[in-house]
């Protein structure tokens, strides 16, 4: 594959990616590029960014590896789906090649082989016409003579039969020697397209290990945050909000909060100076002190963690709800890409997953706990928030244990992925964990709400590292009060449901 095939194909990628994808993209590769193409996420800002990385020959026609990861971690899917596909092409092109060439080279091996066979028989034959005469033609000899020519005869024809059985051995052996060859091309193709395969997921990884890197360095946040929701103090108005607990964050950075004493869902706009009420705020009938909110994309709606009423509902309009689950003292939601709702119960102390379409089936399938309250691998303590990933594993915010749990698709038991060492204010502990979220990498997020900050704890690590210092529970802008829901945008910023400060903060990513 040339540099215009690959660039076509890059270009032919332009139509699969929203103007989302293309933000995602440009946040994802600002350390790479200039800064007025990190900036610049049109079409034309975007074929710029691929021409950038053709110059610094991070993608060209041997090697596009780093832009296969770059959509994988955007999630850009189907573009990943087609480049796989290219550069599977792209091997079976090479084997192609070397057949071809191989072909080439064996008809004229295998034509001067016949070539030289056929002028040695020429030569015996030629040779045994001319006897075959003598003996016929020659009517004037005697009985000896004739018998003397037989014997002459035979004679050739024994040279004949070793030469013959000389030139078949010879033809054996050269045979013989090219089917080894060939064996022997073979497995060095086989060898070398798995060493190529290697190669290629070693260079993957590394990739991937240098991309984990860099996103470590740039998960970074201003520390003075900007107050995007409420901040006017507790109350009912628009613009006020009182104890809010779980938040969602749309593509368009819209604000959606459970807004917990008002019991009502509000949602705030990017740059508005107050909300609008969307499900609730007219009475504990519809919604009673929710807990947690999740958007449902597919059909325009709004799931709800109704915790007083003791069920989970979806919310259409105000003339349209739904019921989707009853009798559950619900607290934290997730949804994941497969059409599984995940519900924590904090009074069975146990995680349960439905599947959207098969919600009449009362009891859905546990996932994590039911095995009463403790703090063992096999039980929680009330948990609260949760979180799920694309491998189905769910993180759960184990609130009087004060750590936090992963449980894989299937498991018997958790593992502590964050905390676990007591309660306190340690690097290795947490303080009444609430909010939860797992980036690409494996790092989990935590609002450590009683100790006023957010952690985040690499995978397998024993201690965790402070993102965001609420330095100590007061109302500033780089502090915090009980913080409780947490969520990224597509920026990459971080929103907080600043509970007792009845306000959703932001906390815009560091780029520098």
């Amino acid at each position: 594959m040339d540099n215009i095939r690959l660039r076509s194909i890059i270009l032919n990628l332009q139509d699969r990616l929203s103007n989302d994808d293309r933000k995602r993209l440009h946040f994802y590769l600002g350390h790479d590029v200039p800064r007025r193409i990190r900036d610049d996420p049109t079409l034309g800002g975007t074929l710029a960014l691929m021409d950038s990385l053709f110059d610094q020959d991070k993608i060209n026609e041997q090697d596009f590896t780093y832009l296969i990861k770059t959509f994988d971690e955007i999630r850009c899917f189907d573009a990943v789906k087609l480049l796989k596909d290219h550069l599977r092409q792209n091997r079976e092109n090479n084997l192609s090649q070397s057949m071809q060439s191989l072909s080439l080279i064996m008809p004229p091996l295998f034509q001067t082989l016949t070539a030289d066979q056929e002028e040695e028989d020429d030569k015996l034959g030629v040779h045994s016409d001319y006897t075959h005469q003598q003996n016929f033609t020659d009517n004037h000899q005697t009985t000896i003579n004739n018998l003397q020519m037989h014997r002459n005869d035979y004679k050739t024809q024994q040279s004949l039969f070793t030469r013959l059985k000389r030139s078949t051995l010879f033809k054996q052996c050269l045979f013989l020697l090219i089917v080894l060859s060939l064996i022997f091309w073979t497995q060095y193709e086989i060898y070398r397209l798995k060493n190529d395969s290697k190669s290629f997921q070693t260079r993957l990884q590394r990739l991937e290990n240098q991309m984990c890197s860099k996103r470590i360095k740039l998960k970074k946040w201003k520390q003075d945050a900007q107050i995007v929701a409420g901040g006017n103090g507790d109350g009912n108005e628009l613009n006020q909000l009182y104890r809010p607990l779980g938040i969602s964050i749309d593509k368009h950075q819209n604000i959606f909060i459970a807004d917990f004493r008002n019991n009502r869902i509000m949602k705030w706009k990017l740059h508005e100076s107050q909300g609008q009420i969307i499900a609730g705020g007219n009475g504990t009938d519809q919604l009673d002190r929710p807990t947690d909110v999740i958007i449902n994309e597919q059909n325009n709606s709004l799931i709800i963690a109704d915790r007083g009423n003791r069920r989970v509902i979806q919310w259409f309009s105000e003339n349209q709800q739904e019921i989707l689950i009853e009798n559950i003292l619900c607290y934290g939601l997730k949804k994941d890409k497969f059409g599984f709702l995940y519900v924590s119960d904090w009074e069975k102390h146990e995680v349960r997953k439905w599947k959207f379409g098969e919600m009449k089936e009362k009891n859905g399938t546990l996932v994590a706990g039911g095995d009463g309250q403790g703090n063992k691998l096999t039980q929680f303590n009330e948990p609260h928030f949760i979180f799920v990933d694309d491998e189905q594993s769910v993180y759960v915010s184990d609130w009087k244990n004060h750590r936090v749990m992963k449980w894989r698709k299937d498991a018997k038991e958790g593992i502590v992925v964050a905390g676990g060492h007591g309660q306190g204010k340690n690097l290795s502990q947490l303080n009444h964990p609430q909010g939860i979220i797992v980036d690409d990498f494996g790092h989990v997020y935590v609002a450590d709400s009683h100790n006023y900050r957010i952690m985040r704890w690499r995978e397998g690590s024993t201690e965790g590292e402070i993102v965001v210092d609420g330095n100590e529970e007061r109302q500033k802008s780089n502090q915090l009060s009980d913080s409780h829901g947490l969520s990224f945008d597509v920026e990459g910023n971080l929103y907080v449901a600043d509970y007792k400060n009845s306000r959703i903060e932001r906390f815009d990513i560091d780029r520098e």
